[in-house]
């Protein structure tokens, strides 16, 4: 089952990003919290200056968020504040997804983030270690149950490559910033068709959408990216 957000730029989703921010923190999940208050930055951008004092706030959490992550040794500190193409097709967090999260979250999610932020899919440590069934099985102990489990532990790791992508330096060729991504799609193809009708919010941006779509239009499994994962159209006000 899948939620949809507003269609267009719409201020009612930058309140429920905040919102889901707030509960991705009580989670645990610092860098999608991050990523949520950068979203509804944006939204709040387009309509120039009708909340200048919302940004205000809201710029003081993103960079206390940033400061968070770089005491924590999960980002390295440099604040980007790229303009966002907000996903508006979303997943439902169900129990399941939710106890697959909190065990892989310290173990797994946050150092491939990590990793997808600072290097490339193939340089140095390698993130495809972490998605490894054997590793994965490990780190969810009682909560594997199957292949099933594992599935979803692959999806939570595309997320998380997409959310340290969305740290990466702006001035990048998108082809390039985008990378890991392109490069876990070509290697998990049976994800593409889950990922875009369960939880497209795991594309994380606009841009990595059109970029994997540009990539792999070749794929066989690429319609459901086209038809699944919608984008809001955000203009200036």
């Amino acid at each position: 089952m899948r939620k949809k957000l507003y269609a267009g730029c719409h201020v009612d989703i930058a309140i429920s990003l905040k919102a889901a921010s707030k509960a991705y923190k009580a989670l645990g999940h610092e860098t999608k919290c991050l990523d949520y208050y950068n979203q509804a930055y944006s939204i709040y951008e387009s309509f120039n200056n009708r909340y200048t004092v919302k940004m205000n706030k809201l710029k003081i959490r993103i960079e206390e968020q940033w400061s968070f992550l770089t005491q924590r040794g999960l980002s390295d500190g440099n604040i980007v504040m790229p303009k966002r193409e907000i996903i508006i097709s979303h997943g439902l967090l169900d129990e399941e997804v939710v106890k697959i999260k909190l065990r892989l979250q310290e173990k797994v999610l946050n150092n491939i983030s990590l990793l997808a932020e600072k290097r490339t899919w193939n340089k140095d440590e390698h993130i495809q270690s972490y998605l490894e069934e054997e590793n994965l099985k490990k780190c969810l102990e009682e909560a594997w149950d199957g292949a099933d489990s594992i599935k979803i532990a692959r999806m939570l790791c595309f997320e998380s490559i997409n959310l340290g992508l969305m740290r990466r330096a702006s001035s990048e060729a998108v082809k390039d910033k985008y990378a890991c991504s392109i490069s876990f799609l070509r290697e998990y193809r049976d994800l593409i068709k889950p990922l875009s009708e369960n939880h497209p919010e795991y594309f994380v941006d606009g841009s990595i959408v059109k970029c994997c779509i540009e990539e792999l239009q070749t794929e066989k499994f690429i319609e459901h990216i086209i038809k699944n994962v919608k984008i809001a159209e955000i203009k200036s006000k």
